[in-house]
């Protein structure tokens, strides 16, 4: 066992494999092919911010649509540490800076446990460092 016996290496796993038991793969590297989707989440009506933002979430490179009740078969996408979001534009498909929806990509990234108001979550987030062309359905 050298230098290069895989101590940063990437790990390719399905995401059924990361989905399953995320766990296992926080703080490692991994590959994994996913389609992309973004589910707005809206402020309560009455609130002075009446914006809808958009959080990316990946889904299993066979779905088709999601719908926000079905967030729990998916990981959150990050960039930075930080939820993958914009605000909701106007736009039939939602993009997210140079995020497409409803596309699959091919994404490195490291997987994370979620921070919420400063505190680890139970959930997991995959912090992207590369990622691959979007390819349309």
């Amino acid at each position: 066992m050298g230098d290069n016996d895989g101590g940063g290496a990437v790990h390719e796993v399905t995401f059924d494999e990361l989905l399953e038991d995320p766990a296992t793969f926080v703080g490692q590297p991994v590959r994994v092919t996913g389609s992309v989707y973004f589910v707005a989440e809206c402020p309560p009506p009455g609130s002075a911010n009446t914006d809808c933002v958009l959080f990316g979430y990946l889904a299993g490179p066979a779905r088709r649509t999601l719908i926000a009740a079905d967030v729990g078969q998916t990981i959150a996408l990050a960039e930075g540490g930080r939820r993958l979001s914009c605000l909701e534009g106007s736009l039939p498909t939602p993009t997210c800076g140079d995020w497409a929806s409803e596309s699959t990509y091919t994404i490195d990234g490291i997987v994370q446990q979620q921070v919420l108001g400063g505190r680890e979550t139970s959930l997991v987030q995959l912090d992207v460092s590369e990622k691959s062309a979007p390819q349309p359905w």
